[in-house]
């Protein structure tokens, strides 16, 4: 209970963006750390540090919001900061005058689920320059016919949203891995055909942040190997994008099956060619 109490009230101090989350400048974090009930050790959610550190990090959110402390608490504790991530993304764009709440879709600027294909964009396949973000954006359907002034401005927002530490790249991926891995993951079994509009267009290491980053998402024990048929059907169809970079992840994976059986698809299929 001890180390669950301490990482509690260390969270306001150990992440000092909290004060900055749109909407939430005005929250009295350390006294909402402070006020946290006693946990209950058991369960997944104590099963070790980075758990027990987002688990923390999940409650504190939930007194956050006026009263909804409960809510999402079923969740596994990854879908639980999903939620948060999807408050941070709603909060942030209508500020932006980008979406609006209680606006009916076709009335948006951008409807929300187009900016989530971006976010989703964005997380799958990485940008290391803005010529490469820019000419990602442009490959996600509901973004093909739009300008390149309301691109960038959905650009800015994810910048903003995920501000990178790296000279040039225009934005950093969802953070710890374990989360995007589960918002990408939950993406592809949402809105696949994003994926299958963007992977064409991928650089290789492109393709490797992907690959890696599916991978892991189809083993986590959540998706219940539901993602491993489409990994591998993904790798068969973009084959000349993915086909030599899933060699190289298939070594640095726990469960690469999915990227193996792609391969021995496109092994089967030489074979018969060159006969």
């Amino acid at each position: 209970m001890g180390g669950r109490r301490r990482i509690e009230k260390r969270l306001p101090h150990s992440h000092p963006h909290l004060p900055k989350l749109e909407g939430r400048t005005s929250q009295p974090w350390g006294q909402l750390a402070a006020d946290l009930p006693e946990p209950i050790l058991q369960g997944e959610s104590f099963s070790g540090v980075l758990t027990l550190h987002m688990t923390a990090l999940v409650d504190l959110l939930d007194a956050s919001r006026d009263g909804q402390h409960d809510q999402g608490k079923s969740l596994p504790i990854e879908d639980r900061l999903l939620l948060h991530e999807r408050y941070y993304w709603q909060d942030s764009a209508e500020s932006r005058g980008l979406w609006q709440r209680g606006v009916e879709p076709q009335r948006q600027k951008f409807p929300f689920e187009t900016l989530i294909d971006a976010l989703t964009a964005a997380n799958a396949l990485g940008a290391r320059t803005l010529t490469e973000a820019d000419s990602l954006l442009a490959c996600v359907p509901a973004l093909r016919g739009e300008t390149s002034e309301r691109r960038e401005a959905v650009r800015s927002w994810i910048s903003a949203l995920y501000p990178s530490t790296e000279r040039d790249a225009p934005w950093r991926t969802l953070e710890p891995d374990r989360l995007a891995e589960r918002f990408l993951g939950r993406q592809l079994q949402r809105r696949p055909e994003v994926i299958d509009a963007i992977v064409p267009g991928a650089q290789k290491h492109q393709a490797e942040h992907f690959l890696l980053y599916y991978a892991r998402a189809a083993a986590q024990t959540a998706f219940g190997h539901d993602l491993d048929e489409p990994l591998t059907g993904l790798c068969v169809r973009h084959a000349n994008a993915l086909g030599q970079s899933a060699v190289g992840v298939a070594t640095r994976v726990e469960e690469p099956a999915p990227l193996l059986a792609s391969l021995g698809h496109h092994y089967r299929r030489s074979r018969h060619f060159i006969r």
